[in-house]
């Protein structure tokens, strides 16, 4: 019976989560930015819904107009010349002006981009630790990778894994082996645990210029330089933003969870 906790993958789950959340948020600011959000008639629906009448904004706004009316009305006894408080319009300002600032820089820098460093870390951390895990907890998964383990075992090696559990030593020493960012190292690495014949990854062009991507987005803020585009073969120019899109990044995370899926599936057959 293999040993293998099901953490990793549920940390992994969780990821995808917050990265769906981000494009869910990126596109209702989208919606709104774009006037396809019509908040006032939406929540005057909602508080009609809850008994406060259906046009709630405008009774509202006649109350308090009313109200305002009442207050700037000068007495007849005591007319005093109106003196703005610049520093109180200043505090009441300052949050819409924030907001509005934000909202530009989303826009620039969209949340797509975050929920694409999302996905794929939370899928570079599954794979490598879900390795580690394996190879240590399990003696017949570690004899599959006997010849990076013989002779590299030795108190250096251990000694760059304080810290750790001694025995994950041997799978982080593996794990050093693969670059959990290509798809060509995944597959070695896990057709290795899961037989040479394990299909894991199907779409290997999509998953790796999905990864390409994240790297693009920490390193140049998402705007397509020369090793990127060399990397896919896209032929966009240099110098530009990735033309990111929601549809783009939930095919991106649907292709990872094939992955994930598929691996989860391959481990429970062993």
């Amino acid at each position: 019976m293999i040993k293998h906790s099901s953490k990793h993958y549920e940390n992994y789950q969780h990821g995808i989560k917050r990265a769906k959340a981000l494009v869910i948020v990126q596109r209702t600011i989208d919606k709104f930015l774009n006037g396809e959000i019509d908040v006032e008639g939406y929540l005057s629906e909602l508080m009609g819904a809850v008994g406060f009448g259906g046009n709630f904004f405008g009774e509202i706004g006649e109350t308090v107009q009313e109200q305002f009316e009442e207050k700037i009305k000068p007495k007849e006894d005591d007319v005093i010349a109106f003196k703005p408080d610049v520093k109180k319009i200043e505090e009441l300002l300052t949050p819409i002006i924030e907001g509005f600032e934000a909202l530009e820089t989303i826009s620039s820098s969209p949340l797509y981009y975050e929920a694409v460093v999302v996905a794929v870390t939370s899928f570079e951390v599954y794979l490598r630790d879900t390795l580690i895990e394996l190879v240590s907890e399990n003696n017949d998964i570690e004899d599959k990778f006997h010849e990076i383990l013989q002779n590299k075992v030795d108190y250096r090696k251990l000694k760059d894994h304080r810290g750790v559990k001694p025995e994950l030593a041997y799978g982080r020493i593996v794990a050093k082996n693969y670059d959990f960012f290509n798809v060509e190292d995944i597959n070695k690495a896990y057709q290795r645990i899961l037989g040479k014949n394990a299909k894991i990854i199907s779409k290997k062009k999509e998953i790796q210029d999905f990864m390409e991507l994240r790297h693009i987005i920490i390193h140049n803020r998402g705007i397509m330089d020369q090793k990127y585009l060399k990397a896919t073969k896209k032929k966009h120019k240099e110098g530009e933003p990735f033309p990111i899109s929601m549809t783009y990044v939930e095919k991106g995370v649907a292709n990872l969870n094939r992955v994930v899926r598929s691996i989860e599936k391959g481990i429970d057959s062993l």
